[in-house]
């Protein structure tokens, strides 16, 4: 896992606007009451379309769709609820004009999207296009709070949709600060593996995703895993459970897409994690990888305080009696906040785990993302 803490240069005067525009009102996440919205602090109602199961709250979004954006005043989730999104996407942003306390957790654990940063339009590896469409940079996603003349340039999401994209590039720059870039592409996937062994680990890239790992083999070529995105950490490759022979395992899809399939011409093989998790070969034992790869979420808030988790974990391979397959990668959590003194909690971007096979070979684990937090004043 990657920390990276940085506190922010001394400030001049102005504005700060930084934190949102406060527009969903003060938000409390309960797990009788699910999401809870008022605007004077003493009348609350259900927030529109967010859904509660068992604390299980949901945030409307699309699948592989928009980054979902949120503009608090004072954020609550309770011990006990899980705050994420509806389904996969490129990613969740939240801002508070106050506090965001978590003593539960805010979770982008498996909602990595399935898309190129690089699309603009519906591509085969894009089935949803970014409604601003624009393309992610070259250079990342980058979140700027600095002063004018500075050299650093100014935030920029193109390629998150334009609720995200609006959102930073209306802020104004008026303040020394930081310049926090997020990289197109994530940690490098494992590689294929070939003869008895163990599959290999997805890497890490500074600030970015992990990369999903490569399935394990017994000597026929297994999958290899996937790169990472700054939407989703990279899917793993399927396992190959045959001795000999020319076919392989089915290599993970880029840009967030599908596990790898497993391959065995007489025993089973798991198959990889990602959107979807690969399938397993035979179906008898065998495990398909699990659904998911790690998302992005970003928190910017005046104060972020608490007990709770932010998460963003990569899923597990699919294990089987001869050769499991690789996991999927972690995502990205950013902080930003002006205090952190009340904060006691973690952040968890660990790639997952690979499906286990037989003499104790394994499938690789997916890279372990990054947790980016900075202090601003």
């Amino acid at each position: 896992m990657s920390v990276f803490r940085h506190p922010a240069a001394a400030l001049g005067g102005g504005l700060r606007n930084w934190f949102g525009d406060g527009s969903d009102g003060d938000l409390r996440l309960t797990v009788a009451a699910g999401a809870e919205q008022s605007f004077d602090g003493v009348l609350w109602s259900p927030m529109p379309g967010w859904t509660n199961t068992a604390g299980l709250i949901t945030v409307p979004s699309v699948q592989d769709g928009d980054m979902v954006v949120v503009n608090a005043r004072n954020l609550t989730v309770e011990a006990g609820v899980t705050l994420t999104t509806a389904h996969r996407c490129r990613g969740l942003l939240l801002y508070a004009t106050g506090s965001v306390i978590i003593n539960g957790t805010v979770s982008m654990t498996a909602r990595g999207c399935r898309a190129n940063p690089a699309d603009s339009t519906v591509t085969a590896n894009t089935p949803v296009a970014p409604s601003d469409g624009l393309p992610v940079p070259i250079s990342g996603l980058r979140i700027a709070k600095f002063a004018p003349g500075t050299s650093s340039g100014a935030s920029d999401l193109s390629g998150c949709g334009n609720a995200a994209r609006n959102a930073e590039t209306n802020q104004p720059i008026v303040q020394v600060g930081l310049v926090v870039d997020i990289p197109r592409v994530g940690g490098i996937g494992g590689p294929a593996r070939t003869g008895n062994t163990s599959g290999v680990a997805g890497q890490t890239a500074p600030g970015g995703s992990g990369g999903g790992g490569s399935g394990a083999s017994a000597g026929g070529a297994s999958g290899n895993g996937s790169e990472g995105t700054c939407f989703s950490g990279g899917p793993g490759g399927g396992g190959n459970g045959r001795g000999s022979g020319t076919i392989s395992a089915v290599n993970a899809s880029p840009y967030g897409g599908k596990g790898g399939d497993g391959y065995d011409g007489t025993e089973d093989s798991g198959g990889g994690a990602g959107n979807p998790g690969g399938k397993s070969y035979l179906n008898n034992s065998a495990r398909a990888g699990q659904d998911g790869t790690g998302g992005l979420l970003i928190i910017i808030a005046r104060t972020i305080a608490g007990t709770g988790i932010f998460s963003s974990c990569g899923m597990n391979g699919g294990s089987a009696p001869d050769k499991g397959g690789g996991a999927s990668g972690g995502g990205i959590v950013l902080l930003l906040s002006v205090s952190f003194a009340a904060w006691s909690g973690s952040a968890d971007v660990s790639g997952g785990v690979g499906g286990s096979g037989i003499g104790g070979t394994k499938g690789g684990d997916g890279g372990n993302g990054s947790v980016i937090q900075h202090t601003i004043l």
